[in-house]
């Protein structure tokens, strides 16, 4: 059996100085460019440097990134790669990954810090209702605007259902945001196996007994029933793919929240997402990216 310290995550790093290179949000947009879904960038700051990363399992995929990126020769830029044993992976987010609130009643709290929370009620001021969260493995921290977009549209929406579908769960923690506001079950999937095993640690570690988690992804997923809230938290093409499945798994008169769009392509979303049958509720903006709640016509 492979040691599973020596388990390997590739890195790549638009790495930049602070005062001479544009805002982090654009460069997330490089990013996104090429179909990296944005809960799965990373923002970080060291000193007078800051880094836009993403991480990934497979070498291929992370060399072609890293290639493509290479080649676009951005100016005031280095791009990065780098190699990550899970040893050294976990050290690095124990690092950056801090306790903030991810909504005015929820605060999210990295899980290796829970005792320190639970003896002292608090960590940093934070006052809410705590969320303990391993990323160790998979990505979806909600440090990112989106995953923040979204966790506040289900809070707004406290009350108003029952039944809740995460597309594309990372972590688990939309659903975890759904369980802590009253829903009575959730259904989670996700396409990376790593993703599925995190988030059902981090259901066990909040005690979030009323959730199913399975491996799939949106177009294979095979619906036995509707829900009442479906969370998609993608990039804008791939929501508007998935437009005519998503609004299928919702039940009438119940509501769809979708995140990923950055600013600068929201007008083509509510264009290619326009659908007689959904009414739109909400639209959140929030550093550079959009998030927006629908209702289906009953």
């Amino acid at each position: 059996m492979s040691d599973p310290c020596k388990r390997r995550t590739f890195e790549v790093a638009l790495v930049y100085e602070i005062n001479r290179a544009p805002k982090a949000d654009i460069l997330k947009l490089f990013f996104e460019r090429f179909g990296i879904p944005p809960d799965e960038i990373i923002e970080s700051t060291h000193g007078p440097f800051g880094a836009v990363s993403f991480f990934t399992r497979y070498p291929s995929r992370a060399l072609r990134f890293h290639r493509e990126l290479k080649v676009l020769k951005l100016k005031n830029i280095q791009v990065k790669y780098k190699t990550l044993f899970d040893r050294n992976w976990k050290t690095k987010w124990k690092e950056e990954f801090r306790p903030f609130a991810l909504t005015p009643s929820l605060d999210v709290i990295p899980l290796w810090l829970r005792k320190k929370d639970q003896k002292n009620g608090t960590l940093k001021g934070l006052k809410g209702q705590p969320i303990y969260l391993d990323s160790t493995s998979a990505f979806g921290t909600g440090l990112h605007a989106t995953t923040k977009s979204m966790a506040n549209l289900i809070e707004r929406s406290r009350g108003k259902f029952n039944t809740f579908l995460d597309v594309g769960t990372g972590t688990g923690l939309l659903s975890i945001v759904a369980i802590k506001n009253n829903a009575k079950e959730a259904t989670a999937i996700d396409i990376d196996p790593e993703a599925v095993k995190t988030a059902r640690s981090n259901f066990k570690a909040n005690e979030c007994c009323g959730v199913k988690i399975r491996r799939s992804d949106a177009h294979s997923f095979k619906k036995a029933r509707s829900f009442d809230l479906v969370a998609a938290n993608l990039i804008s093409q791939d929501l508007v793919k998935l437009k005519k499945k998503l609004i299928s798994l919702v039940n009438r008169g119940k509501y769809l929240a979708v995140s990923g769009i950055a600013l600068s392509h929201l007008a083509w979303f509510k264009e290619h997402f326009h659908d007689p049958s959904l009414h739109c509720l909400k639209i959140s903006k929030g550093d550079g990216w959009a998030a927006l709640l629908y209702k289906k016509n009953r």
